[in-house]
């Protein structure tokens, strides 16, 4: 059921990031044609809509693994925005992680820190416990309305400590953010 639930989620997520920007149409402001303004701290040329695909190396004590993964933020004005994150490792340490993201973007740049707090799971265990994941991208735009975020993350449990590098494609969509 969680397979079938987690492939819907991608199949939605990359339908989103990859839908033509007409099924996304940025709605016009008549007092702001241009989508964007420095002064008030309205984003110019992106939705306040973030969809991502994470792809990176996971460490953790003496195994490394590749970690896949999704990520949404909702932005919620020029500096704070919400969203969640799911990533799954291989290796010999199999785990899952799902985390309510919190995101802070200190200056109009592209710079954000997230703190994640959330579950891991732990097939091989059989377990489940709590995750807090700090880190903080840098997103460079390579075409409108796409960027690629490139980023460290380390995730806290009550086990151990986690090191996540790595780089997330993200798609933004819908009306600009203010």
């Amino acid at each position: 059921m969680i397979k079938r639930f987690v492939g819907i989620l991608v199949a939605g997520l990359l339908a989103a990031m990859l839908a033509s920007p007409e099924a996304l149409a940025q709605t016009e402001d008549p007092e702001n044609k241009t989508g964007g303004d420095a002064e008030t701290g309205e984003r110019a040329e992106e939705g306040r809509h973030e969809a991502g695909l994470f792809v990176g190396i996971t460490s953790e004590a003496a195994e490394t693994g590749l970690s896949i993964g999704l990520a949404y933020e909702f932005r919620i004005d020029s500096r704070f925005g919400i969203g969640g994150v799911g990533e799954a490792t291989g290796a010999d340490f199999r785990e899952g992680i799902l985390a309510a993201a919190f995101y802070w973007h200190p200056w109009q740049g592209e710079l954000k820190f997230i703190g994640a707090p959330g579950i891991v799971f732990k097939p091989k265990d059989k377990d489940a416990g709590f995750v807090f994941r700090l880190g903080g991208e840098y997103g460079i735009a390579f075409k409108p309305m796409w960027k690629i975020a490139p980023g460290l993350y380390i995730d806290f449990t009550s086990d151990d400590t986690a090191v996540v590098i790595g780089a997330t494609i993200v798609r933004s969509f819908g009306p600009p953010g203010k």
